[in-house]
């Protein structure tokens, strides 16, 4: 941020005139990291031949902006371009740092010059741009823009007393703040977990437990019985629908009619995608591989977003116009990183 902000300003130069306000000299005015104190230090020291206008910056404060706090998710996810996958990345901290800029100079004009090429972009603001730092491993670039607000004052310092060997120096003071952020690191100490598995065992002898409960339907109720309960990461499909209407066999649709599926199942977030799988050719769709942690490797046709619309993690409604229906055998498929699924029953166009 610090770098992005200097360059926003090391451009400047000025310009000296004669009497006829004809245009004699440009002098580029030279830019310092530090504070003010420093640059007149080393004007001062004669072997540092540092030689004005100079600019110093110099960082303030650095703290963290409340205001631009909306969640407390661990995550800030960012849609990729032309997709419907999504990056997570670790929330970031809103922080303000605050700059203070002092111009040194032989002659008042010198900062007037400088301060007329900054002030006109400073209403009441400007942006800088830079990107998601490269350690997130984005397999695109992707902006973020922080606002730089100008203080909107500037003070001026006059040397009072000086002796006859030293230069005549005149200062102007002002200020900014850039409204960043601050990443942590990007850590995966694990692997993703796609597969999660739990043990019950009974603790009590099947009277002892009978007794405290009253649901002999547990198997607990026997103590040498294990109940085991197995979370999948994948994708399921339970219930579907055609047009409204549910179907527990091979369905026959109209290939010219616009026709809506809605399924009911588990994990279908906005990281799933969804495709088409066809004995024939589906036009207008790309032929995609479908690669997964879980399952094998498949081939079919990617649904556009538009024919997707996500309820919720357990309802998607599909919509399949047309053009995508030519006569043959349809499966719909889902999956995200775990693995797929497919529809439970053949669709036949005709």
């Amino acid at each position: 941020m610090l770098t992005q902000f200097v360059a926003a300003f090391d451009d400047c130069f000025v310009v000296r005139y004669d009497k006829n306000r004809t245009a004699k000299e440009k002098i580029n005015v030279r830019y310092v990291m530090g504070p003010k104190q420093r640059v007149l230090y080393d004007i001062v020291n004669q072997a540092k031949n540092l030689s004005l206008p100079v600019i110093s910056m110099e960082q303030t404060s650095l703290k963290r902006d409340s205001s631009r706090i909306q969640n407390k998710d661990s995550h800030m996810h960012r849609p990729h371009k032309n997709d419907k996958n999504i990056s997570k990345i670790p929330q970031p901290v809103p922080v303000n740092c605050d700059i203070s800029v002092s111009i040194v100079a032989n002659y008042k004009e010198d900062i007037d010059q400088i301060v007329s090429n900054f002030i006109p972009w400073c209403n009441p603001y400007f942006i800088i741009s830079w990107k998601i730092p490269d350690g997130f491993q984005l397999d695109f670039t992707d902006e973020l823009r922080s606002e730089v607000s100008w203080s909107g004052e500037i003070g001026y310092e006059s040397p009072m007393d000086i002796s006859s060997q030293d230069k005549y120096k005149i200062v102007g003071t002002t200020s900014f703040t850039i409204k960043g952020w601050i990443f942590p690191a990007l850590e995966t100490p694990v692997a993703p977990i796609y597969v999660v598995r739990s043990d019950f065992h009974a603790v009590a002898t099947g009277d002892d437990l009978y007794g405290y409960d009253s649901y002999p339907t547990l198997s607990a109720i026997d103590y040498t019985t294990t109940d085991v309960i197995t979370v999948f990461a994948y994708p399921e499909i339970t219930n579907e629908f055609y047009n409204g209407i549910p179907y527990y066999n091979d369905i026959s649709i109209d290939s010219s009619n616009t026709s809506n599926f809605t399924l009911y199942g588990k994990r279908f977030d906005y990281e799933n995608k969804w495709y088409l799988s066809s004995n024939n050719i589906v036009s207008g769709l790309s032929f995609e591989t479908v690669r997964t942690f879980k399952s094998p490797t498949i081939s079919a046709y990617r649904l556009p977003d538009s024919c997707v619309g996500v309820v919720n993690d357990n309802i998607s409604v599909i919509s399949l116009s047309s053009e995508f229906l030519n006569p043959g055998n349809l499966t719909i498929i889902t999956s995200n990183s775990a693995g797929w699924v497919s529809n439970n029953y053949i669709i036949s166009v005709l």
